[in-house]
């Protein structure tokens, strides 16, 4: 969709940047657009963020993910539609899942060893400007696990947010 030309573009340059990272790229790109003064890049980049943010809130509370839909203007979603289906035509199965595997082994053989799982880590760099976290519903089957310097940590009360210093 032609508002997703700005965003990948300027995700490309941070990749010719010598940013390789998917997640630090697509968070280069958000800020980049979201900074200029152009609406149409603003547009861009927010989408990007939506569209990652939106996926994140799929996986971990799919109610809560359709109530915000609910939310979106009718243009947000038809791009978001229009964005659905143009990957929609990429998923033939056994190609989408070889073109997956490929882009993983890629990823990894270039020093980014979370592969293709780094993608959707742009939504810890969207929320580190943020110094309080808050858990929104789930039960106490919901949270996450993190692995991080102090060990690993299944949560599921507390919102993974809270190993961010400074955070409350």
């Amino acid at each position: 969709p032609s508002y997703n030309v700005p965003v990948t573009v300027c995700h490309e340059l941070a990749h010719l940047r010598g940013f390789m990272r998917e997640d630090e790229a697509n968070f280069i790109a958000y800020y980049a657009c979201t900074r200029s003064p152009d609406v149409r890049l603003q547009y861009s980049g927010t989408m990007l963020a939506l569209v990652h943010a939106g996926n994140a809130l799929v996986k971990a509370d799919r109610t809560a993910a359709a109530a915000l839909r609910d939310s979106y203007s009718e243009q947000v979603l038809r791009d978001l539609s229009a964005n659905n289906a143009y990957w929609a035509r990429f998923d033939d199965k056994p190609l989408s899942e070889l073109s997956e595997k490929t882009n993983d082994a890629y990823l990894k053989a270039n020093g980014q060893t979370d592969g293709t799982r780094s993608y959707g880590r742009m939504v810890d760099l969207l929320t580190q400007d943020y110094d309080v976290v808050v858990r929104y519903q789930g039960g106490g089957n919901a949270g996450h696990t993190v692995v991080n310097d102090l060990g690993k940590f299944a949560l599921h009360l507390l919102p993974s947010g809270i190993f961010r210093q400074g955070v409350v």
